[in-house]
């Protein structure tokens, strides 16, 4: 990493040129990804950050990242809570009791591994208690 790839790229360009090959991919044109619609890129590129909302309330954002919502916004902590372990929200729901320990911490990884449980979600792994540890 670091000055390794720098050099390893130096060293890749100069052979292309010499050879009179392009070292863009003609695929992803040096982007690394492709989209998955005709797009994508320009909309991602075109993303403000947006401030969390002022006022009461009660939202889920992920951390991962810039920081972004990922739940609507709630009066209460229980309807929070609600959303969250709503099964209708696919394989992203965690149980009642789970959603509740999550938000009375305030925070959690974005995953944990643990001999007795293999990988979970840090919002999953709140729910452990110490016996399940």
């Amino acid at each position: 990493m670091g000055h390794d790839s720098i050099n390893a790229h130096v060293v890749i360009k100069a052979r292309c040129e010499r050879e009179g090959v392009s070292d863009i991919c003609p695929t992803c044109k040096g982007h690394a990804s492709l989209e998955k619609y005709e797009g994508q890129r320009a909309e991602a590129e075109a993303w403000e950050p947006t401030d969390p909302p002022k006022g009461e309330g009660w939202q889920l954002w992920e951390t991962v990242s810039e920081g972004s919502p990922v739940s609507p916004v709630f009066a209460t902590a229980d309807e929070l809570a609600g959303w969250m372990s709503d099964p209708e929200r696919g394989d992203r729901w965690v149980p009642g009791d789970v959603a509740r320990k999550f938000i009375e911490d305030g925070w959690a990884p974005t995953g944990v591994v643990s001999a007795s449980h293999g990988y979970q979600s840090g919002v999953e792994a709140a729910g452990w208690t110490d016996d399940k540890k």
